[in-house]
């Protein structure tokens, strides 16, 4: 199955083949200009020579804008050294490195961001790096794919165009996404699969999948995390799901999910890093 053409037009290939992000060119049909020209508003020029580079000006600036926003909302001046320092005193290892961390990056990006700070509204900011994430997953980058899929940004608000379009392109892609992801053993796909199958059920995207994939990707992760208590915890949504599933087709499934697990997984889970830091 194919990607939908939905982005910039740079190197968008299809998925096709379980296992491979990346196994098929398709043909691109150039955007209409206002379409790239919207998508790129404030990207420096520098910045727009590939989608990679563009998915990464505009991921850290925006962790910059949210973290910006967060000192607002808490009545802190981002400028003002002394209260930043005031504040970062009174917090435990490690939220006072993580705090300061951030408070590094607000001084070290102020003028690489500015242009697209002061000219991109935070509904299309939150349209150009979902967008921009697909882009790059469809080009091989599997972060990226799992960036998208786990959702770790603010979304457009509900009701705009641009919120339309986000979802539009979500509930396209996101299943191909996980599809190829898992198949081809990315355990952050499979972390980020997860993560939505435990959304909140009032979240405004949804990713309803059906019992099998669900049970799959609990049991990959209760087989992957070495957390005793939330192996469990991912063990009772296995039982859950296999509940709806006859006895035959449980255990033909269950076969393959531990072969798997053994050789496209190398019987192991990975990186368990919030998707707030992977995907910044």
């Amino acid at each position: 199955m194919r990607v939908k053409t939905i982005a910039m037009g740079w190197v968008l290939v299809g998925l096709s083949g379980a296992g491979n992000f990346a196994a098929a060119t398709t043909s691109i049909k150039e955007p209409a200009r206002d379409t790239t020209a919207e998508l790129l508003q404030g990207i420096p020029p520098a910045e727009q020579a590939s989608s990679a580079s563009a998915y990464r000006y505009v991921r850290h600036c925006l962790a910059r804008r949210q973290f910006e926003s967060f000192l607002g909302s808490d009545g802190i001046d981002p400028d003002a050294t002394s209260s930043l320092r005031v504040r970062a005193a009174g917090m435990p290892e490690p939220l006072r490195a993580r705090f300061l961390e951030n408070v590094r990056m607000l001084a070290a990006r102020r003028a690489a961001c500015a242009p697209w700070q002061q000219s991109v509204a935070p509904d299309k900011a939150a349209l150009q790096v979902y967008l921009l994430a697909l882009d790059n997953a469809a080009a091989g980058d599997a972060r990226a794919a799992a960036c998208f899929v786990a959702l770790p940004w603010a979304e457009p608000m509900q009701g705009t165009p641009d919120h339309a379009r986000f979802a539009g392109a979500y509930t396209a892609q996101a299943r191909i996404l996980i599809d190829a992801g898992i198949a081809r053993g990315s355990w952050l796909m499979v972390r980020a699969a997860a993560g939505r199958l435990n959304a909140h059920p009032h979240a405004t995207m949804t990713l309803p999948l059906e019992p099998a994939l669900a049970y799959r990707i609990s049991r990959l992760m209760q087989m992957g995390i070495e957390d005793p208590a939330l192996s469990r915890t991912f063990a009772a949504d296995a039982r859950s799901y296999a509940s709806s599933l006859s006895p035959a087709v449980l255990e033909v499934l269950e076969k393959d999910v531990q072969s798997q697990f053994s050789s496209v997984f190398a019987g192991r889970g990975g990186d368990m890093e919030s998707f707030t830091r992977l995907c910044d």
